[in-house]
């Protein structure tokens, strides 16, 4: 496979943006700024989520693809925009005219804080693909270095030496099965002479000079713990001690010891955070650092990468970097075989660190047998009978067992697997597998969901962590909460509901206030006082309101009082004028400096109105005739 490069260098520039200049292409060159589509806790979130995604069985597409989706969709519309998108077009019509590929080499030692973004996930939404996912557009991190690495030619097999590191004081590693699983990933390929894998029994830096001082190895496979130190700001591994206790070893130093040994050309780092860089210092890392020290190649994981995932990558990678292809186009290979088996996602999860410039680290020689002719691979040996493989079966079965019925399915599906491989028909094997991988893969989507739940919790988003516990409980009504993230969603949506509802009863007052509806307004201001103290301006608004409403009633109530005196009712208009007096002391009306008199005179005028009436008098009587 042959590649052009599209040289993409990204630099940083003031108030947080970046500019993004393509060097060379066979498109041109272009250059355009951009800012980050996203946030350090929205990356976060992302980078969380999708390092906890794990084998499952193929789906439509799942909410984790999905999000991949979306993520890399902002990158690349973000960082392919106008002329750079324009000239990345070209280079494609360009590289299929003349049918090679087109290699991204990212050049980010100008802006390392962005070297911890999953460039990989590259998804250009127009062509509904991940680049890195297509030989034909492999994504590689290029440190341009002052010295150019060279291909090593090299006459197969490649000598691959493998250390798997778990120190006695670090969480254990399951060493002979790392070995099993790297040795049975490469068997045909080492039947076929094109890879052999040693390994390094004592995984020490002591005992790795050794090794390397005896013997000359191609690549270089480290299984086992990593990290990175945020105050040396520096990528480390965790190797061992002649003791087998934990020595933490930096790249930096890891590359000084490797540094000399020139037929090494590709160190492969199945480690978490082997690919984790710092945000100042473009070397600060243990890929990274491995690479200013000379190393070709790095490949790191920067997630941690599952079993399934990792044979399958190793298996197509070696492969297809023995058949003479480029590293990045062995990779690219590699990823496809990890997304062509039933993981959705962990394709993204290796790093292609690079400082040469094509991408070939070696130049693959056929052998040749003594007489110039060119040897074919040598046929395997016949298989010898093993004594003890049945009851090595016997006891693999009752580990399966034991795992099986303690729920831990994980361990079960492993160890039925390598039983149904060796033997198909062996007890009830068979069917044991298929039971414990439908577990597996519930307990997966399970905790998935749970990821899930608690990346919404941490967001705020507490109607969609309802949803989520929905979703967990059709799959496990027994499941529980075992974070509180339901019992605390049920009180935030409780919370979030009655603040709905105050505001709904707030705006509605507000409208009543302005339409002068006092009575109403009033009520409404004091449910909202009710259910929660303080809220906005109510106190304010309540206050204008009863005294609004205070001096309707006083106009009201002196109206009523004039029309019942004009009438001659003074038993009414006492009753409004004791009423007008009873209003709110501060209701703003002229008639309450005159109420008082004039309740005084409507007494009298009432007095004098009940007082019986007068007696008529009598009539004199007529004097009689003269």
């Amino acid at each position: 496979m042959e590649y052009v490069d599209f040289d993409l260098q990204i630099e940083p520039k003031a108030g947080g943006r970046y500019r993004a200049r393509v060097l060379d292409s066979p498109g041109g060159q272009a250059s355009s700024e951009f800012s980050l589509p996203f946030s350090d806790l929205e990356l976060e979130n992302f980078l969380l989520r999708i390092g906890h995604a794990r084998r499952r069985m193929r789906r439509l597409e799942s909410t984790e693809t999905h999000t991949a989706k979306l993520f890399g969709g902002q990158l690349f519309e973000t960082m392919f925009s106008d002329a750079i998108r324009s000239a990345l077009s070209a280079s494609l019509a360009e590289v299929r005219r003349r049918n090679v590929g087109l290699r991204l080499r990212l050049r980010l030692t100008d802006a390392p804080e962005l070297c911890n973004l999953p460039w990989e996930f590259l998804y250009d939404g127009a062509l509904n693909r991940f680049l890195c996912l297509s030989k034909e557009t492999p994504v590689v991190r290029f440190l341009e270095l002052p010295d150019a690495s060279r291909p090593l030619a090299v006459t197969p097999p490649l000598r691959v030496l493998a250390m798997i590191a778990s120190p006695a004081d670090y969480p254990p590693l399951d060493v002979e099965r790392e070995w099993s699983q790297l040795s049975g990933a490469l068997a045909d390929v080492q039947r076929a002479g094109l890879v052999t894998v040693d390994r390094l029994e004592v995984a020490s830096l002591l005992r790795l000079q050794r090794r390397l001082k005896d013997r000359e190895y191609h690549i270089f496979h480290f299984i086992g713990h990593a990290g990175f130190d945020e105050v040396a700001q520096d990528g480390a591994l965790v190797l061992e001690d002649e003791n087998r206790r934990g020595r933490v070893v930096s790249g930096q130093d890891l590359g000084m010891l490797l540094a000399d040994h020139r037929s090494l050309r590709l160190i492969v780092l199945n480690a978490c955070e082997g690919a984790r860089a710092g945000r100042v210092d473009p070397f600060a890392g243990a890929a990274q650092s491995l690479l200013q020290q000379g190393i070709p190649a790095v490949i790191a994981m920067q997630f941690e990468i599952s079993d399934s995932a990792a044979i399958a990558f190793s298996h197509e990678f070696y492969d297809t970097l023995a058949r003479r292809y480029p590293v990045d186009a062995a990779l690219a290979e590699a990823r496809r075989a990890v997304f062509a088996g039933e993981n959705e996602l962990e394709w993204g999860t290796p790093v292609l660190y690079m400082r040469c410039e094509d991408g070939r680290v070696f130049e693959m020689e056929a052998s040749e047998t003594p007489h110039g002719t060119r040897a074919e691979p040598a046929s395997p040996a016949p298989a010898r009978p093993d004594p003890d493989a049945g009851a090595r079966r016997e006891r693999a079965y009752t580990q399966a067992l034991a795992a099986f019925y303690s729920d831990n399915w994980d361990e079960a599906c492993t160890l039925l697997r390598q039983i149904v491989a060796e033997e198909p028909g062996y007890r009830e094997a068979a069917a044991r597998l298929a039971q414990a991988e439908k577990e597996a893969q519930r307990k997966a989507t399970l905790a998935d969901l749970q990821q899930e739940a608690r990346m919404l919790a941490a967001a705020g988003k507490w109607r969609p962590v309802l949803k989520v516990f929905d979703r967990i409980q059709t799959i496990d009504p027994s499941y529980g909460d075992p974070e509180g993230l339901l019992a605390e969603a049920r009180h935030q949506v409780k919370i979030e509901e009655q603040d709905r509802k105050v505001a709904q009863i707030y705006a509605e007052a507000v409208r009543l206030l302005d339409g002068a509806r006092w009575a109403e307004a009033v009520t409404r201001l004091q449910e909202v006082q009710r259910l929660q103290p303080d809220y906005q301006a109510t106190n304010g608004l309540l206050e204008r309101a009863q005294r609004a409403l205070a001096e309707q009633q006083v106009s009201q109530l002196w109206d009523n009082c004039l029309a019942a005196i004009d009438a001659g009712r003074w038993d009414e208009a006492c009753r409004a004028l004791r009423s007008l007096l009873a209003v709110q002391p501060n209701a703003n009306h002229p008639a309450r400096g005159k109420a008082s008199d004039l309740l005084a005179v409507a007494l009298r005028h009432k007095e004098i109105a009940s007082l019986p009436p007068p007696p008529r008098a009598r009539p004199k009587p007529s004097e009689p005739p003269k």
